[in-house]
């Protein structure tokens, strides 16, 4: 019998898988935010409380560590020479690191369609029982913030594990950082 993989993880899959898996992540990612920040305006204005301050500002520096993010897979997957200047790490350029890197991909992305459909049963139910209170939809935009960022990070950790470079692995630890910073302070 021929010993022959059912998946060989290539540089030229990894292009092309990249740059689509993003697309989808960073659609999914913003549409379903957009959705949800017009949902919970609905039923809750929001207030002045440092946390909700605090959690909207790591939103917006989360979303331009996505963004940094999409750049490197651009670079990667369309200018190789220009991905050069973000020093690959060559050494972790192997299947089964590759292999890892796109499995943490894979759940960052099932990770973000769960948390949305969770957090949209639990604000149907939440809207049932607590009606207008305003610290119930205060709690559930902070644990909405929380869980969609933890994908991020995790999308993020993902990248550097596939495509090992320097950057990536900056972006990966400046947002585990800031993860940390943002939400260690947060209670819920």
């Amino acid at each position: 019998m021929n010993n022959i993989p059912l998946f060989k993880m290539t540089r030229e899959f990894i292009e092309i898988f990249l740059p689509v898996f993003l697309l989808f992540f960073v659609g999914v990612f913003f549409v379903w935010n957009y959705l949800r920040q017009k949902q919970l305006q609905q039923h809750w204005t929001g207030t002045g409380d440092p946390k909700v301050t605090r959690a909207l500002r790591a939103a917006s520096v989360f979303k331009w560590l996505l963004a940094l993010a999409c750049l490197i897979v651009v670079l990667y997957s369309f200018w190789p020479d220009c991905y050069q200047l973000l020093l690959p790490i060559n050494s972790l350029d192997v299947p089964v690191v590759n292999d890892t890197g796109l499995l943490l991909l894979r759940i960052s992305f099932g990770w973000l369609v769960a948390v949305q459909l969770h957090l949209n049963i639990l604000i149907r139910f939440r809207f049932r029982w607590y009606g207008e209170h305003p610290y119930a939809w205060e709690k559930i935009f902070l644990l909405a913030q929380k869980l969609t960022l933890a994908g991020v990070l995790l999308l993020l950790i993902g990248l550097f594990v596939t495509i090992s470079s320097l950057a990536a692995l900056l972006l990966s630890v400046v947002g585990l950082y800031l993860y940390q910073k943002y939400f260690r302070v947060i209670s819920l």
